[in-house]
C-alpha cells in the first residue's frame, strides 16, 4: 500500500512584538519628571563659582561683623538656627565645595568627599552639642529644644542628633559616636588608613630613636641629644696659624721697602753678603779716536817698547 504523505503545515506567524510606550521605557510618569537635568561641566563650574562667591559674601558678616544687608543678616540667623557655633565654618565649606565642582574633571571620583563631609558635619554638630572633648559652651546641655541652648551649641541639626543619641545609646555612646564620626570623616576625606597611619608613625619614631642613638655614639661624653645642643659662642674666630719667627712674617707697618730674598732664601744666595752691582762705575779704556787726516796716530815709541818688552 501506498504510504500517505503529510503535507507540511504553514508556519505561524508571529505577531510583532510591542515597542514599550515612552512611559514604560523611563519607568513611569512620576520618575520621568522627577528626573533631573544632565549638566555639562561648563554648567557644573558656574555653580562651583557661585558657591565660591557665597563663601566669600558670608566670611565677611560672620567674620568681621560688616553689614551683609537683608540677605547676609537672614543668611547668618539661618545658620545660627540650623548648625549653632558650626556656622562659623560655612564660608570655608562653601569654598571648598565650589572648588570641588570646578576640579571635577581632574578628580578621580567625589564620593569620599560626599561621605566624608556627611560624617564629619553630623560628627562636629554633635560633638559641639554634647560637650565632647571640650567643644562648646560647657556645662550641662540643659532642656531639650530650647532656641537659646541649641544656638549657642550644634544648632537644630546637633540637637536633634544628641537628643536621638541620648535616647539609644545615652550620654556616654553619643560622645563615642561624635569621635568615631569625626575619625571617619578624617580618614574618607584625606583617603588614609589607619594602618598607613600607624606604619608612618613607627617610622618616624624609628628614625627619631636611630638619630638620638648617633648623637650619643658620637660624643659619649657630652649631653644626651634630646637635650639640645651646646650654644655657639657669640664670634667665631678663623684658626691660628703655626708659630713663626718674627723675621719670616711680613707685617704692614713694615719699615723695609723691599723684600730681602736673601733673608726668606738663604739656602739659595748663600751665608755671605748678596753682592751687589755699582751701576755707577768708571767704563774701561777706550781706543783712541783716529786724527782729523784719516791717518791713527801712533803711540809713543816709548811706550810700544814697553808693550813689546812686556810681552
Amino acid at each position: 500500500m501506498p504510504t500517505a504523505t503529510k503535507k507540511p503545515t504553514p508556519a505561524r506567524k508571529r505577531a510583532p512584538a510591542r515597542r514599550p510606550t515612552r512611559a514604560r521605557r523611563s519607568g513611569g510618569l512620576v520618575p520621568a519628571l522627577g528626573r533631573l537635568p544632565v549638566l555639562e561641566q561648563p554648567q557644573i563650574d558656574v555653580i562651583g563659582l557661585a558657591l565660591v562667591a557665597a563663601g566669600v559674601f558670608l566670611a565677611f558678616p560672620l567674620y568681621f561683623g560688616w553689614d551683609g544687608g537683608a540677605a547676609g543678616g537672614g543668611l547668618v540667623d539661618g545658620l545660627a538656627w540650623l548648625v549653632g557655633e558650626i556656622r562659623y565654618a560655612a564660608p570655608v565649606a562653601l569654598v571648598a565645595a565650589g572648588a570641588l565642582l570646578v576640579l571635577r574633571p581632574v578628580l578621580p571620583t567625589l564620593r569620599p568627599f560626599r561621605a566624608g563631609a556627611a560624617c564629619l558635619f553630623g560628627a562636629l554638630v554633635l560633638a559641639v552639642t554634647a560637650g565632647t572633648l571640650g567643644l562648646g559652651p560647657g556645662g550641662e546641655h540643659g532642656p531639650f529644644w530650647v532656641r537659646s541652648t541649641f544656638e549657642a551649641r550644634g544648632g537644630i541639626a546637633g540637637e536633634a542628633l544628641f537628643w536621638a543619641s541620648t535616647k539609644l545609646v545615652g550620654t556616654i555612646g553619643a560622645h563615642i559616636l561624635a569621635v568615631f564620626g569625626m575619625l571617619a570623616g578624617v580618614l574618607l576625606l584625606t583617603g588614609a588608613s589607619v594602618a598607613g597611619v600607624l606604619a608612618a608613625t613607627a617610622t618616624a619614631a624609628a628614625d627619631t630613636t636611630r638619630a638620638f642613638r648617633r648623637a650619643d655614639a658620637a660624643d659619649p661624653g657630652g649631653p644626651p641629644a634630646w637635650e639640645g645642643a651646646p650654644e655657639p659662642s657669640g664670634r667665631v674666630l678663623p684658626p691660628e696659624p703655626e708659630e713663626l719667627e718674627d723675621d719670616d712674617v711680613i707685617h704692614a707697618t713694615d719699615a723695609r721697602a723691599e723684600l730681602d730674598g736673601a733673608v726668606r732664601y738663604p739656602d739659595l744666595f748663600g751665608d755671605g753678603e748678596p753682592a751687589v752691582l755699582d751701576r755707577r762705575a768708571a767704563p774701561e779704556d777706550e781706543p783712541p779716536a783716529p786724527a782729523p787726516g784719516g791717518e791713527r796716530e801712533e803711540p809713543p815709541a816709548g811706550a810700544a817698547g814697553a808693550s813689546g818688552a812686556g810681552a
